[in-house]
């Protein structure tokens, strides 16, 4: 059985699951620099290199996130898997600390269709406890709309 290595994103209030292929780098959070207008969950923009790129907060409302200690937060650097988003990356913010793990095709259970349009579905898997749904982003359908300015 071939094994995927996989990160772990814990965002509010749910765990984002990515292949770990995609993950660039993850740095310690800094505030995001202001943008005049984004698309859905773009907190802010963040200068890597002469690039800026957008920082997405998935699922949280402003307020819930203006609450929150941002002390354990990382910025995860993602790499874009379609050519259909404007930016190669983008960033991702973690309300934690990101997790690698190795798991089997087999490992993972589905457990039904997203609410989201930016949620393919939720998933569980073998060894993974948590009080937080695990998502399998719908990485497409985000990287295509996403703005910044």
């Amino acid at each position: 059985m071939e094994q995927l290595s996989i990160t772990l994103v814990p965002t509010a209030h749910e765990t984002l699951i990515l292949p770990s292929a995609i993950v660039a780098h993850i740095y310690p959070y800094a505030p995001p620099l202001l943008i005049d207008q984004a698309s859905e969950f773009v907190i802010g923009g963040l200068l890597i290199g002469t690039d800026k790129l957008p920082l997405l907060d998935l699922f949280t409302t402003e307020a819930e996130s203006k609450e929150e200690d941002r002390n354990s937060f990382r910025v995860v650097l993602v790499s874009a898997v379609t050519s259909q988003s404007p930016f190669m990356q983008y960033a991702i913010l973690a309300h934690g600390q990101p997790q690698i793990a190795n798991i089997g095709e087999n490992d993972l259970t589905s457990l039904g269709k997203g609410s989201h349009r930016y949620i393919a579905r939720y998933v569980s898997f073998s060894g993974y406890d948590s009080d937080k749904h695990i998502i399998l982003p719908n990485l497409p359908a985000l990287e295509a709309e996403l703005t910044m300015s």
